[in-house]
C-alpha cells in the first residue's frame, strides 16, 4: 500500500511539472520572448493579489478590519501611525509606515516620512519651495504634504499609472 501512495505522489508531481511547462510555453507564445526560470519565479513570488486587503485596527477591546480601498492616507505623528478613511474616520495602528508601504503599494505612495497617500485621494499638486510639490488631498490632512524634488518625477509617474 505504501508503494501505491508513492506512485500516486510521483504521478501528481509529473502532472504538475507538465502543467508548469505548458504554462511557460503558453507565456512564451503570447509574449514572443523567452525568459529565465528565475525571472518567472520572481513574478510568481512577488505577485500580489489583485484584491486589496485590509488593515486591522485595534480599538479598546475590539479588533476590526478596514479595507485598504477605503483608506485615504496613513500618517505618522509623535511615533504613532494613524489611518484616515475617505469618510474622515481616523484610527491608530500597530503597523509601521514601512510595513504599510509594502502592504499597500501600488495603490499608495510614500510621499515623505510622515505620509502614505492613496492615489484616489489626490486632488492636485502644485509647486512649492525650490521645486518641491505640495499635494492636496480630497480629505483634510493634519499638515501640508510635500514631495521632495528628488521624488517629484517618481510621484508624477505613479499618478499616471493605472
Amino acid at each position: 500500500m505504501h508503494t501505491h501512495t508513492g506512485l500516486r505522489t510521483c504521478l501528481y508531481i509529473q502532472s504538475d511539472k507538465q502543467a508548469v511547462a505548458a504554462a511557460i510555453n503558453k507565456y512564451i507564445s503570447f509574449t514572443g520572448k523567452r525568459t529565465s526560470y528565475k525571472a518567472l519565479e520572481e513574478i510568481f513570488v512577488t505577485r500580489k493579489s489583485s484584491e486589496p486587503g485590509s488593515v486591522l485596527v485595534y480599538q479598546k477591546d475590539k479588533i476590526f478590519p478596514v479595507a485598504i480601498d477605503t483608506i485615504a492616507f496613513f500618517y505618522l505623528k509623535n511615533g504613532i501611525v494613524y489611518l484616515t478613511t475617505f469618510d474622515k474616520k481616523t484610527y491608530p495602528l500597530t503597523k509601521n509606515m514601512e510595513e504599510l508601504s509594502k502592504l499597500t503599494e501600488p495603490l499608495f505612495y510614500r510621499a515623505n516620512r510622515q505620509y502614505l497617500i492613496h492615489k484616489k485621494s489626490v486632488l492636485d499638486a502644485s509647486g512649492y519651495l525650490s521645486r518641491k510639490l505640495s499635494v492636496t488631498l480630497s480629505i483634510p490632512v493634519p499638515e501640508r504634504i510635500t514631495i521632495s524634488r528628488e521624488k517629484v518625477s517618481q510621484f508624477l509617474e505613479w499618478l499616471t499609472q493605472a
